[in-house]
């Protein structure tokens, strides 16, 4: 299992081929998490553009930025990287979200944690500023997801963006919920509809299955899935006529 440090390198590299020549990913940089006015006037920190650590800023895993106007670099997506997850982390990285979102209002925040199979529970109980979250056992498979969502929060950015800064009017305006199953359940997932498909268009008839001998009732009984409840009360019925005693439970 890598390190934290060993993933950001990993994921920095595989990123970066994917980012437009306007943008680039650093690891390691700190962004603001308040900026206030002083008692004379001025702005605390004083320079927001070149944000300190230790000085109203937090420091972040990976971090996209587009460069625009020769060099302003405005924060794109943030993602901040686990190896495992604690409900401690969940809540210190959901405040941290908050806290860099109230400054660039069109920033998103995302979360990897890589050596957990699935997102626990935890993250939708503690979680409410974070807005992305990927979990999985390698880092090849963190890395797969990743590809794929970062160019979404990117173009999520953008339109954050226009609407903060009245460049877009909406009449509509929703939050989706997207779960992707982990592999091994999509794998079941296929494996349930395609018996119940092949099993709904073989399923022999009342009279064929009465036909059978008890063995054969049995073990077509046996290997046949559960969800096919109308097939199993069928092949019920057949070992009753046959003077089969079943019990009602399975």
């Amino acid at each position: 299992m890598p390190t934290e440090r060993d993933l950001a390198r990993i994921l920095k590299r595989k990123i970066a081929d994917i980012l437009p020549s306007s943008m680039v990913v650093l690891e390691g940089e700190p962004l603001l998490h308040h900026i206030f006015v002083d008692n004379r006037l001025g702005y605390v920190p004083a320079k927001p553009g070149d944000p300190k650590r230790g000085q109203g800023a937090f420091q972040t895993d990976l971090c996209i930025f587009e460069t625009i106007e020769g060099d302003i670099k405005i924060p794109r997506v943030v993602i901040e990287l686990k190896v495992r997850l604690t409900t401690h982390d969940v809540l210190t990285y959901s405040a941290k979200a908050r806290k860099h979102k109230q400054i660039y209002p069109y920033l998103r925040y995302g979360l990897v944690i890589c050596g957990d199979k699935y997102i626990h529970k935890k993250v939708f109980l503690h979680n409410e500023a974070v807005d992305f979250c990927i979990a999985a056992e390698s880092v090849r498979h963190v890395t797969d997801i990743l590809m794929k969502v970062v160019p979404k929060e990117l173009k999520t950015s953008r339109c954050l963006e226009d609407i903060e800064f009245d460049r877009r009017q909406a009449q509509l305006f929703r939050t989706e919920i997207i779960l992707e199953p982990r592999p091994a359940a999509k794998d079941r997932m296929a494996k349930a509809r395609a018996a119940r498909g092949t099993g709904s268009k073989a399923a022999p008839t009342t009279a064929s299955l009465r036909a059978m001998s008890t063995e054969e009732l049995l073990a077509l009984r046996a290997n046949t899935p559960r969800p096919l409840l109308k097939f199993h009360r069928a092949i019920r019925e057949a070992l009753r006529a046959g003077g089969y005693k079943i019990s009602e439970h399975r």
